[in-house]
């Protein structure tokens, strides 16, 4: 009699809807905690895939010292010696500000 009972008890609507919450509630905390480490994994994701852009950004390669020559005439920027001869004036974008040059002489590679 006891036992019937008991599963009585369990299986009565109050107990049931009592033991639904609990695992309402379980599952609720479960999907919270994955939601915080799936929203951290993206989050370190965003900020490797900002580390790589800042690398690879031509601003970053200006902060380092470089500049990028352009002959102001055509806009086209100078990648080789032979693209420019003595007394040409050059625009040298640095990471602050810009230059004009003039072209004293020409040495090509070897």
């Amino acid at each position: 009699l006891v036992n019937i009972n008991s599963r009585l008890r369990r299986a009565a609507p109050p107990g049931r809807i009592q033991t639904m919450q609990l695992n309402t509630r379980h599952l609720g905390q479960r999907l919270h905690r994955a939601m915080s480490q799936q929203l951290l994994r993206r989050r370190q994701g965003i900020v490797a895939l900002g580390g790589k852009l800042d690398a690879l950004s031509p601003l970053a390669t200006l902060e380092r010292g470089y500049s990028i020559l352009t002959d102001p005439k055509s806009a086209r920027v100078v990648r080789d010696a032979e693209m420019v001869k003595t007394g040409d004036k050059l625009r040298a974008r640095l990471f602050r500000g810009e230059l004009q040059c003039v072209v004293e002489d020409v040495y090509e590679a070897d």
